[in-house]
């Protein structure tokens, strides 16, 4: 079983990304404050990370490179300091990452609440880590993965339980070993990067009013990117274990 000790230090996470017989899977979470109308945990998963994370430093090399993107200088350094964060970005920047991440290659799962799940807080997103990681799990059972969480003080200290839960339950119902291990990336983590644009464009997609323009112009392309859009308010995609809220 996978103790909170056992979990990789960050700078640990590219030596196991580089190896091709590992999956790495990249997660992060959004919709998190009070004003939030729905509340979203992301996995990005992809077969070379060291493939996906070049492709984005070379984007963010060249979006630095454009001045047509900075007229403020204190933005550009700021934008070169702590790299790609949707909310941060200019629609300049964003239209250039979200062009960048339509070649890049990953799958993308996604489980979002809007408040109807009878769970919340800190035990809503331990869930709906858990679902996803489960389903990738078992998915990719014959194969060494990595999990990646963006650090949140909130959570570090639940992460490594979240693994060590989905470890034994997937093994419990594939019937065989299977090797999951994590990590906690920083916010300037390259594939933590795409998993953040990944949420804004879920988000808008899920938005009570969607801005038509917004939708489209975040969204277009990203689709065929996403393996699973999960609903966890509906009941068939709540876990019942016992104990699980309580990690």
């Amino acid at each position: 079983m996978i103790e909170d000790s056992a979990l990789l230090d960050a700078t640990a996470v590219g030596r196991f990304a580089e190896s091709s017989e590992v999956i790495t899977i990249f997660l992060d979470e959004s919709g998190t404050d009070a004003n939030s109308k729905v509340e979203l945990v992301g996995a990005v998963a992809v077969p070379e990370a060291a493939v996906l994370e070049q492709g984005v430093v070379r984007c963010h090399a060249d979006v630095l490179a454009d001045p047509v993107l900075w007229p403020d200088e204190a933005k550009r350094s700021a934008f070169r300091a702590k790299g790609f964060h949707f909310v941060d970005d200019s629609a300049g920047v964003r239209e250039r990452f979200m062009n960048k991440m339509r070649t890049l290659g990953f799958r993308a799962h996604v489980a979002y609440s809007k408040g109807d799940s009878g769970v919340s807080g800190a035990d809503l997103r331990i869930n709906m880590y858990y679902t996803l990681l489960r389903n990738l799990a078992l998915r990719y059972r014959t194969e060494q993965l990595l999990c990646v969480f963006e650090e949140e003080s909130s959570m570090n200290s639940l992460y490594g339980r979240i693994v060590a839960t989905v470890k034994a339950d997937a093994e419990q119902a594939a019937g065989c070993p299977v090797e999951i291990s994590g990590a906690i990336g920083s916010k300037r983590d390259p594939g933590l990067a795409v998993t953040d644009y990944v949420l804004a464009a879920a988000s808008a997609v899920l938005a009570d009013k969607p801005n038509p323009f917004e939708w489209s112009r975040v969204n277009l392309g990203l689709p065929a990117h996403i393996a699973h859009l999960v609903e966890y308010d509906h009941g068939v995609h709540r876990r019942a274990r016992s104990g699980l809220p309580l990690l």
